[in-house]
């Protein structure tokens, strides 16, 4: 491993006016051990060259991936080949992400040792608002409890509000399922939460 505790992944195809705002998000995050991988899915627009220009201007830890275009599967599992990070996150390159968002995701699932932790989200830009919980709860769930919970709609996640431990997608060979063309997170996500013993929720978005 790395010395970058955490790994984040970030897929782009012509997402070039995007990229500088998602830079700006990482470049203020409170914890700061962590790696950016770029995977540039065969844009068209001119996502790999600004990528290329912001690397040399940002000090963040930037690995950028170029590939024909394969589709946001192929791209997220390109990235977790070059991953050195004990955890893995997923961003979009249109997210916007809180200050906190790694520290806190960091904080609980190392402290409770978990083996992934979901976050709240919200649509639109919300985070500029600053809301966030004054006093954060989390809640911490077995493999059986949380399937329950995640089956009937009770918690929701995408991949974009997790933080997993790496290892247990080393152990147990999962990866992006290529081919589909909408809920690809969720077939993913099934089999994080299948394979992990302690699942944190954290009440912030």
């Amino acid at each position: 491993m790395g010395t970058n505790v955490i790994s984040v992944i970030i897929p782009i195809y012509n997402g070039a006016k995007y990229i500088k705002r998602i830079l700006d998000c990482l470049n203020t995050q409170k914890y700061k051990n962590f790696e950016v991988i770029f995977v540039n899915d065969g844009s068209i627009d001119n996502s790999l060259k600004l990528l290329e220009q912001y690397k040399e201007v940002f000090p963040l830890q930037v690995k950028i991936v170029d590939q024909p275009n394969q589709g946001v599967s192929a791209a997220r599992n390109s990235g977790l080949a070059v991953a050195e990070g004990e955890y893995i996150c997923f961003c979009d390159v249109d997210d916007c992400i809180a200050p906190d968002y790694l520290s806190a995701m960091y904080f609980n699932i190392s402290d409770k040792d978990g083996d992934v932790i979901i976050c709240k989200s919200a649509k639109g830009n919300v985070i500029s608002k600053n809301i966030q919980s004054s006093r954060v709860t989390t809640q911490v769930y077995d493999t059986q409890d949380f399937l329950e919970l995640y089956l009937y709609g009770k918690v929701i996640s995408g991949v974009w509000t997790a933080m997993i431990r790496r290892e247990i997608l080393k152990k147990n060979d999962i990866e992006f399922a290529r081919g589909y063309h909408y809920s690809e997170d969720l077939h993913f996500m099934w089999r994080v939460f299948a394979f992990s013993h302690k699942i944190i929720f954290l009440d912030q978005i």
